[in-house]
This record gives structure tokens, C-alpha cells and sequence, in this order.
């Protein structure tokens, strides 16, 4: 989008006659603010497709959708991660997608999951115990997944207890 509007812009001061520079100028703004409206309306409406597909268990959209909470366009990435976060209060099965986003490399994003899990309480408990027994997060991730889980030690169901200290988590410090 921004190549285009440099494009349009040499284009219209190399091409265009000065009369018409400014109109043509102002015009290219224009359709560059609703170009990126609708960008941003599509990422949204991809981002819930895709979400979709991967609560029904589609394992390629569960990694594709990872993967693009991750980009490296930073407004793409932080579309994704909001719209998971804002889906995972109403659908259970998202709960182990926020859960890696603990291993988020944005601190940010790690921190927006860990408020997430923590708002929903000991429910989310189950994905983030098989995630931590797994060892799939580490380092501030499986910080916060420890933290998460002292919080939730006496509240967690008995199974989860009973899993945890099966593999001496709590004794690991």
C-alpha cells in the first residue's frame, strides 16, 4: 500500500501537469486511507475465518493462525492476537491457542495472554498444565504459565493437581 502511494506520488509530480498535481495528490490520499480501511476490515474478517477453522480442529489453521500472531508486520500480528483473545472468552477450544501465546516473542502479547488466562480463571488450567508439562513454553513464558498456576494451586481440579505433582512441578523451584 505504501509502494503505491510512492508510486502515485512519482507519478504525479514527474507525469502530471502542475495544474492537476494537487487534485491528483489529494486523490491519492484519499484512496490510500480507504485502501487501508479496507485492509484492516479484511485482516479482521480473515483473522475470524481462520480462528473458526481452527477451533473445528484444523491443524494447519491452528499453525497458520500461530504463525500470524507472530508476523513481523506488527499491526497484522496484533490484529490476530486481539481477535483470538477477544474469541477465547466465548470458545473453550481457543484456550491452548492463548496459552502458547504466552511463549509470545512481544512482551506485550505474553502479557495480554497471561491477563486473559487469569480473567478466566482456573478453567483455562487445563490446556496450560499440558503446555507446561510438554515443555512447550519457556523462559518468561513458563513464567508466567508458573505464576498462573501458584495462583490456581487450590482451585485446580484433581486430576491437574494429581498430574503435577506426579511430575514434581512443584519441586522443580
Amino acid at each position: 500500500m505504501y509502494f503505491f502511494l510512492l508510486v502515485a506520488w512519482l507519478a504525479i509530480i514527474l507525469i502530471a501537469p502542475p495544474a492537476w498535481r494537487l487534485s491528483l495528490a489529494a486523490l491519492s490520499i484519499i484512496a490510500a486511507v480507504i485502501s487501508g480501511f479496507y485492509f484492516q476490515v479484511s485482516t479482521r474478517e480473515y483473522a475470524r475465518r481462520l480462528l473458526a477453522r481452527a477451533a473445528e480442529g484444523d491443524e494447519q489453521a491452528r499453525r497458520l493462525y500461530l504463525a500470524r500472531t507472530r508476523s513481523r508486520f506488527g499491526d497484522i500480528a496484533r490484529e490476530y492476537l486481539e481477535e483470538l483473545l477477544k474469541a477465547s472468552s466465548s470458545d473453550d477450544r481457543l484456550l491452548p491457542l492463548v496459552v502458547r501465546q504466552l511463549g509470545h516473542p512481544d512482551p506485550l502479547a505474553r502479557e495480554m495472554a497471561e491477563d486473559r488466562l487469569a480473567r478466566i480463571g482456573s478453567q483455562a488450567a487445563g490446556p496450560l498444565v499440558h503446555a507446561v508439562l510438554g515443555k512447550e513454553l519457556s523462559g518468561d513464558g513458563a513464567f508466567r504459565a508458573r505464576r498462573l498456576l501458584y495462583r490456581w494451586r487450590s482451585e485446580l481440579p484433581q486430576d491437574l493437581a494429581a498430574l503435577l505433582e506426579s511430575f514434581g512441578y512443584w519441586q522443580d523451584g
